[in-house]
């Protein structure tokens, strides 16, 4: 339940910075896609890919957003891409 709870908290504050676009800056037949990387649930049907995937299916489709997702299993394991990623590399 903690964990369900703090995975909707966080795709709402994901969200929140969608909040102030307009609808005339995202078309939906040309998706913005996001990248999310997140470490909530070792399995491979964790509840925050269940959000995400719901997202997409919905008002992603719907505005023109596509979130991607990858799991990864542990911190350790998403900290070297995140600081790739943040200095530019992939």
């Amino acid at each position: 339940m903690l964990v369900r709870l703090f995975s909707l908290i966080l795709a709402v504050l994901l969200a929140l910075p969608l909040a102030g676009c307009r609808d005339g800056l995202l078309d939906p037949d040309e998706p913005v896609r996001l990248s999310f990387w997140h470490v909530y649930g070792a399995q491979s049907d964790s509840p925050m890919n269940r959000l995400v995937e719901r997202f997409n299916l919905t008002e992603g489709k719907k505005r023109g957003i596509i979130v991607n997702v990858t799991s990864l299993s542990n911190t350790v394991a998403i900290h070297f891409p995140l600081v790739a990623a943040a200095k530019g590399g992939s």
